[in-house]
């Protein structure tokens, strides 16, 4: 069996669509065409093309050199010219003359689409349900499922909800329904069969991370014979999927190149060297070898932390050189998460210390100082935010077609701080009534100090990975516990949650609200008076009572709904500040129960009817 990356950039694709990157100046791909054709056949492609953004020059120097395994490819740039809705199209076997043809036709999808007709050319829509300019709607979906017959099935750059809900709903295609589409947008489908339609994969690759790790599969013998399959859909897709790790290591790597190719003080520091060592494989040089063993050996100290984990995650790599490009970006992953952790400690033990003392202008500067932690995190937010963005929008099209991932049950996660042994019980048996009707899986996601027991249950339960305990006088009832952030948003992100419940405003419930957000899906919170009114009472200063007043307000907007006990709540919120519109009053059908823990109380309730 023939294998084909149907999807890969270099370096002659010049301008990044990613924000990061348009910041930083960079190109979008470092990676020359040569290493393009090494790594392919490297990862046991068969045939290698290069499909760079509207330029064929790359595609077109690695043919002429391996004319018996390369094919030219392009990724075209096309748009609706109802609303300029961008589409990228990916097309194989074409010479230059087509090329400089296409890129003429390109403004305007409909005449690209009769001239690729015209011309036989073999092409695949890319990433189909990826908003690229944030103006792509199912209409317009559907009006690609008329204009093509040949879709991405399997993108290496993005998420595998949105790869398997694209080919359900391609699968899901029958004559009458592309009748009903005919009626409806008036569009002349590509051919006679335009419910059966060929399905290609390509990493999508910009770093030359991943290179040959998706991939299109045929029987063929010639790349011209390998074409002709993929126009008669005698082709399939295979190969991974990407999540929100690798979208920001490729990123990463890119702005490493980028340092690279301007030869500038980052390029030669220790950090480029590790870079080198994690990207490239490449050894450590004297001076950073030397800085190492220094770093080793320092004494204890604020930085020494963080020197014992680069210097860990550098002796890992070296003693362990036959790790694969993933397992080399988890270790990498862990040892990032390992160093925010350690600066997040020294952040909330300055925090606690300034709550002691009731120092809110240092709590304020202390707040401030955090953002090199915030700053390792955030790539890591950036691209989950960005591979779920589409999340309604694959929701509303799977549940129209009939996939699998609109039939399913929906996964619900309960995030709560107020989660003990002698509450679990009580807290997971409430959850317990929300309707298993609706609902398959009902978790509980709580944070509890390692080696803590909680009562045994019969219902699922994450503990995320705990690394402080907040004991102030604020919260001596009650320790608030503090969870990994990038560690637990694996756990999350692998639990694949369809909707977020918050029983508490605590780090565990602005976790769950950050998730929430990053993901895209609905979130709810239980309003809970107690512990706001416990809190003002334990403050004992206007100014923190204020500080405090502000921060429940903050966490409650960001919420799709507030749940509150009953409609004299909503009419207090209000005149707080709360916005009218999200508040719903507990029902028969959605009951809250409070469980009271020494002025603080946790809820749990059924599901409301939205």
């Amino acid at each position: 069996m023939s294998k084909a990356d149907l999807h890969i950039h270099s370096s002659f694709s010049a301008h990044p669509s990613e924000w990061f990157l348009q910041r930083l100046g960079t190109r979008e791909s470092y990676t020359a065409p040569e290493i393009i054709y090494q790594q392919a056949r490297r990862m046991g492609m068969t045939f290698v093309t290069i499909t760079d953004h509207n330029e064929i020059a790359g595609s077109v120097m690695l043919k002429e050199k391996y004319p018996e395994h390369v094919f030219t490819g392009i990724e075209v740039t096309t748009y609706f010219p109802e609303n300029g809705c961008k589409i990228h199209v990916l097309v194989y076997g074409l010479n230059e003359q087509q090329f400089h043809m296409i890129d003429k036709l390109r403004t305007d999808i409909y005449q690209l689409r009769d001239y690729l007709k015209q011309q036989e050319l073999a092409h695949t829509v890319a990433h189909a349900t990826y908003a690229i300019n944030k103006k792509l709607t199912i209409e317009y979906i559907e009006r690609l499922f008329l204009l093509f017959d040949y879709f991405e099935g399997i993108n290496g750059s993005r998420s595998r909800i949105a790869n398997d809900t694209l080919v359900d709903t391609l699968s899901a295609l029958t004559p009458a329904r592309i009748d009903d589409l005919y009626r409806q947008y008036r569009i002349e489908p590509f051919s006679d069969t335009p419910w059966i339609k060929g399905l290609t994969a390509g990493t999508d690759d910009h770093s030359g991370l991943f290179i040959g790790k998706t991939y299109t599969e045929g029987c063929a013998e010639t790349p011209e014979e390998f074409i002709d399959r993929l126009k008669k859909k005698e082709i399939s897709p295979a190969g991974r999927h990407n999540d929100y790790q690798g979208l920001a290591f490729a990123i990463y790597k890119i702005a490493y190149d980028f340092s690279q190719s301007r030869r500038n003080v980052l390029s030669s520091s220790l950090f480029s060297s590790i870079n080198n060592f994690i990207f490239e494989d490449k050894n450590i040089g004297l001076k950073s070898t030397l800085m190492i063993k220094k770093m080793k050996y320092l004494k204890n100290g604020r930085e020494n932390g963080i020197s014992r984990l680069i210097v860990e995650l550098i002796e890992t790599l070296q003693s362990n050189k036959e790790l694969t490009t993933e397992e080399r970006l988890t270790l990498l992953y862990n040892k990032i998460s390992e160093v925010a952790d350690h600066l997040f400690n020294m952040f909330i033990k300055g925090v606690e210390q300034d709550l002691i003392i009731g120092d809110m202008l240092s709590l304020i500067k202390r707040i401030s100082t955090s953002i090199p932690g915030v700053f390792m995190a955030l790539p890591f937010f950036t691209t989950m935010n960005l591979l779920h963005e589409s999340r309604s929008m694959l929701t509303v099209l799977a549940q129209k077609y009939g996939s699998r991932i609109g039939k399913r049950k929906k996964r619900v996660l309960l995030f709560t701080d107020t989660l003990d042994d002698d509450s679990l019980e009580t807290i997971l048996h409430n959850v317990k009534t929300c309707s298993l009707d609706t609902y398959d899986d009902c978790t509980v996601v709580s944070c509890l100090p390692e080696h803590t027991t909680p009562a045994n249950t019969t219902l699922n339960w994450i503990n995320l990975p705990h690394i402080y305990t907040c004991t102030t006088s604020l919260f001596r009832d009650h320790p608030l516990q503090f969870p990994s952030v990038l560690a637990s948003l694996k756990i999350i992100c692998d639990a694949d949650p369809d909707e977020i419940y918050l029983a508490t405003p605590g780090p565990v419930g602005i976790l769950g609200l950050l998730v929430s957000r990053l993901l895209h899906v609905q979130c709810s919170s239980m309003y809970n008076n107690n512990l706001e009114e416990h809190m003002l009472q334990s403050a004992g200063d206007d100014g923190f009572s204020m500080f405090a007043r502000e921060f429940f307000r903050w966490f409650y907007s960001f919420t799709d709904t507030i749940i509150v006990p009953t409609e004299e709540h909503i009419h207090i919120l209000e005149q707080s500040g709360y916005e009218k519109g999200k508040m719903i009053v507990s029902t028969e059908r959605f009951k809250m129960n409070l469980l009271d823990y020494n002025g603080l109380s946790v809820a749990a309730k059924n599901q409301p009817a939205v």
